[in-house]
């Protein structure tokens, strides 16, 4: 199941998350960065690290970083930087 964001859903509606707990980036070949997210995942009381590794164009990259500092300022009441102030 899914909502109108496309986040994954258990079946009484709650938005399945796992926490981050940690990360690696990388360039390869000057064209792509390489991210690596790491997570823990608790299935039935036992706790399991896992990682998604993704390739990403620099354009979505800067696409989600802007992303990020924006829901990240809103929460930190921060005034989110134009994109004037960024470049």
């Amino acid at each position: 199941m899914s909502n109108s964001h496309g986040f994954d859903l258990r079946p009484d509606g709650t938005i399945i998350t796992q926490p981050l707990v940690g990360y690696s980036m990388a360039s390869a070949a000057g064209t792509t960065i390489l991210a690596r997210l790491e997570y823990i995942e608790v299935r039935d009381g036992r706790e399991t690290r896992g990682a998604v590794q993704l390739a990403l164009t620099p354009q979505a990259a800067l696409q989600v970083a802007e992303t990020l500092t924006k829901h990240a300022g809103q929460i930190l009441n921060l005034p989110v930087p134009s994109k004037k102030e960024i470049n």
